[in-house]
């Protein structure tokens, strides 16, 4: 069973005075490079002015094999540094998104910081870095691992927070308990889920949806998903009070459950009298 510690307890980086290792001439442009390029230099500038990183969503479920079309690099931050971060952003050049209501794109877009990587700006083919503060995407110290970024094999920031995968289900699904079942936000946290049940714990690819699969092998892939999960309980993987995600995430596996038409968390147990 995990503490709930505050990210601040996490051993962080040195805090530097913020410097941009970026020289454009004139006649440059920060656009005249890649996307991952431009990511490499936001992480790697961010790293050096002391300031935490904690990947998430694209990125993330890439390492956990769900299959995706990159187009947003995501990535966590302290709440306290959340304005710093985003003025060195715009300090490379890097123009911010606009900000829309979250009635109509969810809080999964609104809650988070945008910053295009792209020189188009075209829906459809831009790309943007992401920063989300800490108070939104509540991952803890225990919960996380200290992993190379994953936005390119050569990448000049060394390092960055990566989640442990049992704590990336649990988020999910504490989060799709604040929301009600119409909101946007609760939707796209429940198609991440189905996909990362579906790829990473039960080990499907593309190819493989494409096939019909024997019954034996989906057999198979259900019980080597139901041994991962039972094991992140035998491990206290999960926080105090959210045991009870093991069996959702189990029957999920099993085709039992529906990520849509989740469970409400269990009433309190008392031992004595109220």
């Amino acid at each position: 069973m995990l503490s709930t510690q505050s990210l601040s307890s996490y051993p962080s980086l040195e805090q530097k005075p913020f410097y941009s290792s970026v020289r454009l001439t004139d006649k440059e442009s920060i656009f005249d490079k890649q996307p991952q390029e431009i990511v490499d230099i936001v992480l790697s500038t961010l790293q050096t002015a002391g300031i935490q990183l904690i990947e998430w969503r694209h990125g993330l479920y890439g390492r956990m094999n769900v299959p995706l079309v990159l187009f947003n690099y995501s990535y966590v931050v302290e709440d306290s540094h959340l304005e710093d971060a985003c003025k060195i952003l715009e300090s490379l050049g890097l123009p911010s998104a606009p900000s829309w209501s979250s009635d109509i794109i969810g809080d999964i877009l609104h809650k988070g910081r945008a910053f295009r990587v792209t020189r188009l700006a075209l829906p459809g083919f831009a790309m943007h870095v992401i920063l989300y503060p800490h108070s939104f995407v509540d991952f803890i110290p225990l919960e996380l691992v200290e992993a190379p970024p994953s936005h390119m094999s050569c990448a000049s920031c060394s390092s960055v927070l990566v989640p442990r995968p049992a704590a990336v289900y649990a988020f999910i699904l504490r989060a799709i308990q604040r929301y009600s079942p119409s909101d946007r936000t609760r939707g796209t946290l429940c198609n991440d889920l189905g996909s990362l049940v579906l790829y990473h714990l039960l080990g499907y690819t593309l190819e493989d949806m494409e096939e019909e699969q024997e019954e034996e092998e989906e057999q198979r892939r259900i019980c080597d998903a139901v041994g991962v999960i039972r094991k992140w309980g035998v491990q206290g993987e999960w926080r105090h009070g959210e045991e009870w995600f093991e069996d959702v995430l189990v029957g999920l596996a099993t085709g039992q459950a529906r990520a849509e038409y989740l469970p409400a968390p269990p009433e309190p147990h008392f031992d004595g009298p109220v």
